[in-house]
């Protein structure tokens, strides 16, 4: 779903543009998630992770992670999104390259990193609808 902001948004020093991947990120590329934690939190978080290999992702969850769908995390735990961070955005360098989905019950285990949506794969469909509907 893509939502369409009327009136739009009005660009500042705390809200901003971003741009759409031109290819999909690689494993290692560093990148920055960030969330609100949860509904009580006035403070943006922000943290620091890496694309994890596609292999390491889908053993971590048993194969259920599709195509659409890639991991990020560091490799000891501790850092990672959690409930109510579903929906933000996983920046690398100045690319959107990815949407919090899910992960483990408990946030931030060692060898399970979060789940994102992967925006690589549906950039022509973003392009698309945005061509066409608006």
């Amino acid at each position: 779903m893509l939502l369409r902001l009327n009136p739009c948004a009005k660009l500042s020093d705390a809200v901003q543009t971003v741009q759409l991947p031109s290819g999909c990120p690689n494993d290692g590329q560093p990148c920055t998630v960030s969330g609100w934690e949860n509904a009580k939190n006035e403070c943006i978080c922000c943290a620091n992770v890496n694309i994890v290999p596609e292999g390491t992702c889908n053993k971590a969850y048993r194969g259920a992670v599709t195509p659409f769908m890639m991991c990020a995390g560091v490799p000891d735990g501790g850092i990672d999104s959690c409930q109510g961070d579903s929906g933000g955005p996983l920046i690398c360098g100045q690319q959107l390259e990815g949407v919090v989905s899910w992960g483990t019950y408990v946030c931030a285990q060692k060898g399970n990193p979060g789940v994102y949506a992967k925006v690589c794969c549906i950039v022509p469909w973003i392009q698309n609808t945005i061509k066409e509907k608006w």
